[in-house]
């Protein structure tokens, strides 16, 4: 028996001898990929093969020397028999779910050998594509979009990256600049405006009173607001006109 499963073979007994008869089946216990798997032999017996004393005592396992000029060797016996040709002997070839190859006799609509079953198919243990939309690799990144099955492949898609200049991380406020893709699997470092040089308003003043705010480099937010305080907003027009200054509570002028 030839068995291209990565996995055991046996007879459900414990014993890879099996006695049955022409009326009898028998079975064979495969594990494949942790799942056991039972094939049912039937056999039908040649009524027509008939065996010497030496074939006999090779098949039912007799000592050595309780028959005369035997060894296993002595095959294919009389009349001029092979093995390949005679009935007593059936050699089985089995195809498990997890060989990597795909067999749809089986029902098997996958088979990704030993991937089978893990995280990173579409292809289950038991050999089925799993459902479409099913996450076979996560993302790694804000840049990195997780690939899901298709539902008529057992490969997980291509790991992909999203294209160059796609948004990956929006402004949080006046002073922050949004970022984008740069065809790595992460989202660049965030910076904030005025942090690598530069001037950057993010308040014009409100009136005569008002301070103009700039941003700090060192936060998203514009710095608060605030006001003049003493300085002169309106010049005296006359005798009888004193001159205004900033109460610093107020972006107008008193």
């Amino acid at each position: 028996m030839s068995l291209t499963d990565p996995g055991s073979t046996g007879s459900g007994g414990g014993d890879a001898n099996v006695p049955f008869n022409q009326t009898n089946t028998a079975h064979i216990d495969g594990t494949s990929n942790g799942v056991t798997k039972v094939h049912t032999l039937t056999f039908t017996w040649n009524g027509s093969v008939r065996s010497n004393s030496c074939e006999a005592a090779v098949r039912q396992g007799e000592s050595s020397g309780t028959t005369s000029g035997c060894t296993a060797c002595g095959y294919p016996g009389s009349p001029s028999r092979t093995q390949s040709g005679d009935g007593h002997f059936v050699t089985v070839t089995l195809h498990y779910c997890g060989d990597g190859v795909v067999d749809s006799s089986l029902g098997e609509t996958c088979d990704q050998g030993a991937a089978n079953g893990s995280s990173t198919s579409c292809c289950d243990a038991n050999c089925h594509l799993v459902t479409p939309g099913t996450v076979c690799r996560a993302s790694a990144g804000a840049c990195d979009p997780q690939e899901v099955c298709t539902g008529s492949s057992g490969a997980c898609p291509n790991d992909v990256v999203d294209p160059i200049g796609t948004v990956c991380r929006g402004p949080a406020g006046p002073c922050d600049q949004a970022e984008t893709c740069d065809g790595s699997k992460v989202c660049p470092n965030d910076v904030f405006l005025g942090s690598q040089g530069g001037s950057f308003v993010c308040r014009p003043a409100a009136g005569p009173c008002d301070h103009t705010e700039i941003c700090s480099g060192t936060s998203a937010q514009c710095p608060p607001d605030t006001f003049l305080f003493g300085n002169q907003c309106r010049a005296s027009a006359g005798v009888c006109d004193p001159a205004e200054f900033c109460n610093g509570s107020s972006a107008l002028c008193p």
